[in-house]
């Protein structure tokens, strides 16, 4: 099985870990449910709509691999591993939904890339079920 998701903007950058040491707790509270909420009003209509027959058995307890790609619209320097903290909320997206838990033992490789393409912000997640 593999699901292929696109969402045409990215995750609050808020989350970065470069910017967690200086962000207020409050406020990298409310960027992370709005990551959630703005993520989860794309990807569970593309869900229902290319994948319901997957979802049919959903959630699944068996291993997953998930690829997410940044696209950000400039050429500014980023550290791929700062990132890594603003994929966590769409992972949490989901949990109940297509696996029973994001533990490592249900996700076990989770792959981050980030590219540049000029004016265009996106987020492309494919996830692959281990059969």
């Amino acid at each position: 099985m593999k699901i292929e998701l696109s969402i045409p903007f990215l995750p609050a950058l808020e989350l970065s870990s470069n910017r967690r040491r200086t962000t207020h707790w409050t406020l990298q509270s409310k960027a992370t449910k709005k990551t959630k909420t703005d993520f989860a009003l794309f990807i569970q209509p593309q869900l229902n709509r290319k994948y319901a027959d997957v979802l049919q058995n959903a959630p699944y307890s068996g291993r997953f691999a998930v690829e997410v790609t940044l696209t950000f619209p400039n050429k500014r320097k980023r550290d791929v591993d700062g990132l890594v903290p603003t994929i966590k909320p769409l992972l949490d997206i989901f949990t109940g939904y297509l696996w029973v838990d994001d533990s490592m033992d249900i996700v076990h490789k989770l792959t981050i890339a980030a590219k540049y393409e000029k004016g265009i912000e996106r987020t492309e997640i494919i996830i692959w079920k281990d059969e």
